[in-house]
């Protein structure tokens, strides 16, 4: 009997062995990933190997490398003017950058942010390409809704949402503009909401975005604010007459 606990605890063991030697080697493989992105993108290697080298695992990393890509080949959704600005073509970087959101996603498929990041990664890669792409359109989309899904009523997933439809708006579809108002309605419903969204929502929609603006007296106070700074004082007006007395 004593033979048989020890033969079956060297095992015990040697599986424990190999799963570590597994996930240290995947580690390690999220890690590089993550850092050659990083490099990709123009940050310098000692700082990358920093950052990355300093989180807990490999896959926080990826997400980490991932998030920092987006801030810099598509801040605010706007992936043309940063490849202008940056004076090449940055479809490449952006689809591996998909491609890694995608695989942080299927590592930690119930995380809200990894499928946030994966969304705004696809749509920033379908609008450089032209927005052409229904299947590529309906990927970003079906990850904005399993964020949703993963995190409902959380605001940071309703204004990432929104603002990534604010950046495609001039592409969108008749049909897909009239998804996308509820959409930015949804992350207009807060002040932080309004004060992150709004000013985009007026340049692309004009006075149709007061229309999506809830009564409630910050979101409006936040809104008329922002309008009177910028000579709209009549659509100001119309914000703040609205406000309960």
């Amino acid at each position: 009997m004593g033979g048989h606990r020890r033969v079956l605890s060297g095992t015990l063991c040697l599986l424990l062995a190999a799963a570590s030697g597994l996930l240290g080697s995947r580690d390690r493989a999220l890690r590089s990933d993550g850092r050659r992105l990083l490099g990709e993108v123009g940050m310098a290697a000692a700082p990358a190997d920093l950052a990355i080298g300093t989180l807990a695992s490999g896959d926080l990393a990826l997400s980490f490398a991932v998030s920092t890509a987006l801030s810099e080949l598509a801040p605010e959704g706007d992936a043309a003017g940063a490849a202008a600005q940056l004076g090449r073509d940055t479809r490449p970087m952006l689809g591996e950058t998909v491609r890694l959101a995608a695989s942080y996603v299927s590592i930690r498929p119930a995380s809200a942010y990894g499928r946030l990041l994966l969304g705004q990664a696809g749509q920033a890669l379908w609008d450089l390409a032209g927005g052409q792409s229904t299947q590529s359109a309906e990927a970003w989309r079906r990850a904005f809704e399993g964020a949703r899904s993963a995190a409902p009523g959380f605001d940071m997933v309703a204004t990432t949402e929104a603002a990534t439809y604010l950046a495609a708006w001039p592409r969108l579809t008749a049909a897909d503009r009239e998804q996308a108002m509820n959409v930015i309605a949804e992350g207009l419903r807060t002040r932080e909401g309004a004060r992150r969204l709004f000013p985009d929502a007026w340049r692309k929609l004009g006075t149709a975005s007061l229309r999506l603006l809830p009564n409630a007296p910050d979101v409006l106070a936040e809104s008329a604010e922002w309008l009177r700074a910028v000579g709209q004082t009549g659509a100001a007006s119309a914000l703040e007459s609205r406000r309960p007395r």
